[in-house]
């Protein structure tokens, strides 16, 4: 596996940041059929979609509460507990991908460069503050 199918694999987890969606779904098609890259988009897509689609049926609920129970209070207090879950599901998803990302760049420093025998950490890897096993 080249690097740029590495890097790919990363951008595809960080890609939430900056084309969340796009990206993985361009790195799914383009990529040669089987290969590692195409199934980390694919599931880093998957990742990318789960809050999206959280974020739908939540708000349908909370619609559908309003609808049928016709009060400002049921609909305000289902929606504040609703709304709660889906931040806290979304920021932990969020984290979640750029964590993946990061230890996939990590995997890519490791393996393509080897640090100068007795450097210090701050040498052999840009993110030498975040301890992440391969």
């Amino acid at each position: 596996m080249t690097n740029e199918h590495k890097v790919l694999r990363g951008l595809s987890y960080i890609s939430v940041i900056f084309a969340p969606i796009l990206f993985p779904i361009l790195v799914w098609i383009f990529t040669p059929q089987g290969s590692v890259t195409r199934d980390t988009a694919k599931h880093a897509l998957w990742l990318h979609i789960i809050p999206t689609l959280l974020s739908i049926f939540i708000f349908m609920i909370i619609g559908g509460v309003g609808f049928f129970t016709n009060s400002i209070n049921a609909t305000s207090a289902v929606s504040l507990i609703l709304l709660l879950v889906a931040m806290v599901v979304d920021i932990g998803m969020v984290v979640y991908n750029i964590y993946t990302g990061i230890k996939n760049y990590h995997l890519l420093i490791n393996h393509s460069t080897s640090p100068k025998k007795g450097a210090s950490r701050h040498e052999k890897h840009p993110f030498w503050f975040i301890k992440i096993s391969p």
